[in-house]
């Protein structure tokens, strides 16, 4: 499935859970070429999780790690992400993925393949988890950061966030700072990160006097 728009999900009253897996037997795609980033709470990721709850996107079926999400627009204007969590979307998993990014945005600016966010109105975007995910590059086209994390301090920090066993590579810009997870100084308690993969696919030469963050 390729289009310009954004998949977004809200908070739905009445509606538990959400799961999200490809059918068939075959790889699916979901590709995004829509507007760069812009000033939140204006963002245009592939997928949305604005507010929402209790989803599972899980890429796994009888062929194994079938569902890529990727989003080919190459930017560095704030907010451009492959999937974002904003407004206190929690216990939602990611899993089994290949999710693809261009975001060229520096550290410490928000976007990348995956962005927890710092729009949050109770809580904070909680509980959320990101497993099994291979996280690099649309195409060619590299992404500064792979996984970046702005939010709130204190009671609308994201907390509890999970990152399991992924495979990040290939972010860097040659211009800029990368980042394989990009961490703000406030926003975040209680992450954990365990069974990471970082790695380059080719040799990488700055041309500033920048530098490659894992």
């Amino acid at each position: 499935m390729k289009g310009t728009n954004t998949a977004q999900l809200n908070q739905v009253a009445g509606v538990t859970s959400v799961r999200i897996e490809p059918a068939g037997c075959g790889p699916r795609t979901i590709t995004g070429t829509g507007t760069a980033g812009s000033t939140a709470p204006v963002i245009y990721p592939v997928i949305y999780l604005n507010g929402a709850d209790n989803v599972t996107i899980d890429g796994l079926n009888a062929n194994g790690n079938s569902l890529t999400i990727s989003n080919t627009t190459i930017s560095a204007v704030p907010n451009t992400c492959t999937i974002a969590f904003q407004n206190d979307a929690t216990n939602n998993t990611i899993t089994n993925c290949s999710v693809l990014g261009s975001s060229t945005s520096a550290v410490g600016t928000a976007g990348g393949n995956i962005w927890f966010g710092a729009l949050a109105t109770v809580t904070g975007n909680d509980n959320n988890t990101i497993s099994n995910c291979n996280i690099g590059p649309a195409g060619g086209n590299l992404p500064s950061k792979a996984i970046y994390f702005s939010g709130t301090s204190n009671a609308l920090a994201n907390d509890n966030i999970v990152i399991n066993n992924n495979n990040i590579y290939d972010f860097f810009s040659p211009a800029v700072s990368s980042s394989g997870i990009d961490l703000t100084t406030f926003g975040v308690s209680n992450l954990t990160i365990t069974n990471k993969r970082f790695y380059q696919t080719l040799t990488r030469t700055q041309t500033t006097e920048s530098f490659i963050h894992v």
